[in-house]
């Protein structure tokens, strides 16, 4: 289990100073990391490799899939498109990246020729259309044959040969019950969804009123009950278990007053990466209150706007490390091995990721001391006060980042998403490198 991708290190013994000389440090490897295949990547080069196929699936049937087997969605919204292209951009597009591919793009054997297109995103890249639906993979996919984002507010669906959307609920996801409990570390029992993916509740919904919707919901997708009718589990009081409307007309179960969501940043069951993200997102007791610490005892209460500091992961390694990253080399991993971005719409004293953004890109967060690799230790290091209070880790020029569609030490899907999100290397540069 990976214990959360928002990270505070209080009380390490490396403190570093701030304000120290330009980027320098030795070539030695402070981890080497397993690699996972990437999601999607702007890189020309990797577009220009990239196809699609048939597969089986268990569930579904056949559907369209990429090169590696990672399932392929269409997005409902984009039929409100004039021209018939993209309506998934900015923090939207970072849970869910375009199939980008090179303009040349010639449909492979046992398809229609007739049914595929190309398009030019925002971005200047080249996003593949089958019939009328422009392609998407989906951040929460860690594997070929993965199907997480099948039905994912009511608006995301798998594609079919015949390029018609594949409606139908995934069966490893049973309609009731859409709750279980299960023992996660040193969280005890909390809530899950029927797939064994953990669920969380959002400080920002005062009295149970779901507020993360549009971009952010892309990244923190709602637990939807299609007919609006809720089962309780074994272990929880079925009194506290509810529905409530969202904007969209949808029903979101609730479980006292927290409604429910899942993280685009989970690819697995036991997995807690959204614990303590932004400072506003935390997992579910069995008693519906917030875990807001490792410990099972630390439970919120009503939800305040004072800046709360999310529990510091239980690893000893330094706030900021090295690793080689697929192809990538050696680049900067926060203390859990995650790849860490920069963006380049950010200067070295201003973010330009907040809010809905700052969902799909968790900032790297820091209070008092903090530790850096020995391998880092002459790098130019400084803090930068966030919108919210928090201060967010500087190195260089570049503050950190983490991406919710890395899901394991080693991925680095998030690499060159909207041609603005790269991994930094130890001398605090951007890795442009398709991953």
């Amino acid at each position: 289990m990976k214990i959360r991708t928002s990270h505070l290190l209080p009380g390490a013994t490396l403190a570093v100073a701030l304000m120290l000389s330009a980027c320098a440090g030795s070539s030695s490897v402070a981890g080497t990391a397993s690699v996972a295949p990437a999601a999607a990547s702007s890189d020309t080069s990797a577009a220009s490799a990239v196809t699609v196929a048939l597969a089986d699936n268990a569930t579904l049937g056949q559907i369209v899939v990429d090169s590696k087997g990672l399932t392929l969605y269409g997005f409902t919204d984009d039929t409100t498109s004039p021209n018939g292209t993209s309506t998934c951009n900015d923090a939207c597009a970072a849970a869910w990246p375009a199939l980008v591919v090179d303009p040349s793009f010639a449909a492979p054997a046992g398809f229609d020729a007739a049914l595929f297109t190309t398009f030019q995103r925002a971005d200047g890249s080249t996003q593949l259309k089958f019939g009328k639906w422009p392609l998407y993979y989906y951040a929460g996919d860690g594997a070929p044959g993965d199907i997480n984002g099948q039905g994912v507010g009511t608006k995301w669906f798998a594609i079919g040969a015949d390029a018609t959307l594949i409606k139908e609920a995934p069966s490893a996801a049973p309609a009731e019950p859409l709750v279980g409990v299960a023992q996660v570390g040193a969280f005890g029992n909390i809530l899950v969804g029927a797939n064994g993916l953990t669920l969380y509740g959002f400080t920002a919904d005062v009295d149970g009123v779901p507020t993360c919707v549009d971009a952010c919901a892309n990244a923190w997708p709602a637990l939807i009950s299609a007919d609006g009718t809720v089962t309780a589990p074994a272990g929880i009081d079925a009194a506290l278990l509810t529905t409530v409307d969202r904007p969209d007309g949808s029903k979101q179960l609730k479980f006292g007053k927290w409604p429910l969501y899942f993280y685009t940043g989970d690819g697995a069951a036991g997995e807690t990466n959204g614990q303590g993200v932004g400072t506003k997102w935390f997992v579910i007791g069995t008693d519906a209150t917030l875990i807001k610490g490792d410990a099972a005892t630390e439970a919120a209460t009503e939800p305040t706007t004072e800046t709360t500091e999310a529990a510091a992961p239980v690893v000893d390694a330094p706030t900021v490390g090295l690793a080689v990253v697929r192809n990538l080399g050696e680049v900067m991993v926060g203390a859990n091995g995650h790849t860490l971005y920069a963006f380049t719409n950010d200067t070295q004293t201003s973010t330009a990721c907040v809010d809905a953004c700052a969902d799909a890109w968790p900032p790297l967060l820091v209070a008092g001391d903090y530790t850096i690799s020995p391998d880092l230790v002459t790098s130019g290091v400084t803090l930068l006060d966030r919108p919210d209070g928090t201060k967010q880790l500087v190195m260089g020029a570049w503050p950190l980042y983490y991406y919710a569609g890395d899901g394991a030490p080693g991925e680095a899907n998030g690499q060159g998403v909207g041609d603005k999100w790269y991994a930094v290397s130890a001398l605090c540069k951007l890795v442009k490198t398709a991953a």
